[in-house]
């Protein structure tokens, strides 16, 4: 898995590609784990079935993996949170991955 991306630099692009408006603050466009940057996701409203809800938005957030061991007060140490890739003949057996 690679641990480097880069995030679209044009709106215009964002818009006719994913069909989502740019966010306000869009973080760097080099991304490595633990940076922020742009993440084209499905709304969490969207399920609710309310066609005022757009199918895709663009929002700003952190790449990475969250272990289901981290308590949400070690969210503010991002430094430590550094978990984005797994080996693929462990990862069934492994703790921080199996709900992935």
């Amino acid at each position: 898995m690679c641990s480097h991306y880069q995030t679209l630099k044009d709106a215009e692009l964002l818009l006719r590609k994913f069909g989502a408006q740019r966010p306000a603050t869009v973080g760097k466009y080099d991304m490595w784990p633990r940076y922020q940057g742009v993440f084209v996701r499905r709304p969490p409203e969207y399920d609710v079935g309310d066609e005022a809800v757009p199918p895709r938005e663009a929002a700003v957030g952190r790449w990475g993996l969250i272990s289901p061991s981290t308590r949400p007060d070690d969210l503010a140490g991002a430094e430590k949170l550094s978990t984005f890739n797994a080996r693929d003949d462990r990862v069934a057996n492994a703790f921080t991955f199996r709900n992935a």
